[in-house]
């Protein structure tokens, strides 16, 4: 990715972007803004529209360019199950998902991008699943696209700043739960040995007083915690409430919530609280209401795995995730087979090499004993070559050649000889020095045995040779081969 980065979180009330430079020495906030869906002109009416007219304006203010993009949507956009399989594989768990999550939808699964996280492992691997329609997420990849942003990401706001703050605050190593605030509602994460095990949408309530607000929070979170209890068996035993998403609360809302429950509340800024960035003089100060949009680059820079509902990315890290078994064991098999693959060639070569020593000193001693007057040797094939082209022409051992037999006579001894009882086709007639091939068609075996023995009465032909007979298939005929060697010309 880019060393540049735009982080969209988008939210029921708006969308808020910052951009962000990375770095080997940390990241830098470049730039930020927040928008209100409340501001949109008074024409731009529906949720789609609102959220493409407050992209364009990101796009008109920021110096986008070049950068990769990041997105989180508002958790209240998405449906949450905890779910119990009996397997740890990935992919075994990708399979029977659908199955277990179609009863306790609103939804057809096939509607759905689905993911999930592992919470923990043991004789039984709980998982929480997170699953979004996917008509919403086609919706904002086309207003996406639309702008040639192309989100590498698309995953929830709230998790993403749950994950950073357990990974990168002073919460890391504790039990938190973070309340993201959105408008009249708002995302708790249950975070339990740095690993998010329980979320939920509550109401914040309508009211404008910051009691009734507190009451409605505080009574969901502790039926939250009752529900974790209930699914894990255990005291989640939190620390503190983690609130993001406004930049400021009423200290009454904090006070009413932190005595009902019994447990500290404060507001968290991840950009300032945590060490996913450089603090400098002349940075860009964002508050909490920009963790989610913080937190994107977060977890992008530092490798935390997200809920991930882009069909288009990362498919091979979902990939190697779900088959990483099979690769390895695929892998280290193909290793052990180019191993004993190259023995094998280095063994062969080795014995080749033996064997042509062998044949080697073999022609090197037929040569010592054809030619002994010969003192020197460098190549003996090539120099026995030329001692018998040599003794050729000394007429030593060579046969007069039968060049002078006229083909016409040839020809008239295999017409004279070969009965006409034979059912034959010459097909071919090569003629050589000493030799001639002929080539046919005849009807059985018997009767190329019966031109062989015709042939042989010439006293022009000193042996013949079948060099092949075969049954053509496309006549059914005998398709057959001879060899006649000329008679040798006496001294």
């Amino acid at each position: 990715m880019s060393n540049r980065i735009l982080s969209i979180d988008i939210r029921k009330q708006g969308i808020c972007a910052v951009l962000v430079r990375t770095a080997l020495k940390g990241n830098r906030i470049e730039a930020h803004r927040s928008i209100s869906f409340l501001d949109a002109p008074a024409d731009v009416s529906g949720p789609g529209d609102r959220l493409a007219w407050a992209i364009g304006v990101i796009v008109d203010e920021l110096p986008v360019s070049g950068a990769g993009c990041l997105v989180s949507i508002a958790s209240s956009e998405v449906s949450f199950r905890n779910l119990q399989v009996p397997f740890k594989d990935t992919r075994k768990i990708r399979q029977v998902l659908p199955f277990e999550l179609e009863p306790t939808l609103p939804y057809e699964i096939d509607d759905l991008e689905v993911d999930f996280l592992h919470v923990r492992q043991a004789e039984q691997t709980d998982l929480i699943v997170a699953a979004v329609e996917t008509r919403k997420l086609n919706i904002i990849e086309e207003i996406f696209r639309r702008y040639d942003l192309n989100p590498g990401v698309i995953t929830i706001g709230a998790a993403a700043t749950a994950l950073c703050i357990a990974r990168y605050s002073e919460a890391a190593g504790k039990n938190f739960l973070l309340l993201d605030i959105d408008g009249s509602n708002a995302a708790a994460c249950i975070v339990v040995d740095n690993k998010i095990h329980l979320i939920r949408t509550l109401r914040t309530g309508a009211a404008k007083d910051p009691a009734d607000s507190a009451k409605a929070v505080s009574s969901g979170v502790s039926r939250m915690l009752a529900a974790f209890e209930s699914l894990y068996d255990t005291d989640p035993e939190i620390y503190a409430v983690m609130v993001s998403g406004v930049d400021e609360l009423p200290d009454a809302f904090l006070d009413i919530l932190a005595r009902d429950l019994g447990i500290e509340v404060k507001l968290v800024n991840v950009a300032a609280d945590t060490r996913l960035y450089v603090p400098a003089a002349d940075d860009l100060l964002v508050g909490p209401s920009a963790n989610g949009a913080v937190s994107l680059t977060g977890i992008e820079t530092s490798g935390i795995r997200p809920f991930q509902f882009n069909r288009s990315h990362h498919f091979l890290q979902k990939y190697w995730a779900e088959n990483r078994t099979e690769l390895i064991s695929t892998g280290i098999l193909a290793v052990l087979v180019f191993l004993v693959m190259m023995f094998q060639v280095v063994f062969e070569n080795r014995k080749l090499q033996q064997q042509i020593s062998e044949v080697d000193g073999q022609i090197t001693s037929i040569f010592r004993e054809t030619f002994p007057e010969a003192t020197r040797i460098v190549d003996p094939v090539q120099q026995m070559r030329a001692g018998i082209d040599r003794l050729k022409e000394q007429n030593v051992f060579a046969r007069e050649s039968r060049a002078d037999i006229p083909n016409i006579d040839i020809l008239k001894d295999i017409s004279e000889l070969v009965s006409d009882n034979i059912n034959v086709v010459i097909t071919r007639f090569v003629r050589g020095d000493n030799s001639v091939q002929l080539a046919g068609l005849t009807d059985t075996f018997n009767a190329v045995d019966d031109i062989k023995m015709q042939l042989e009465k010439s006293s022009l032909f000193s042996r013949i040779t079948i060099s092949s007979a075969n049954t053509d298939k496309a006549s059914g005929r005998v398709r057959f081969r001879i060899r006649i060697d000329l008679a040798e010309v006496q001294p």
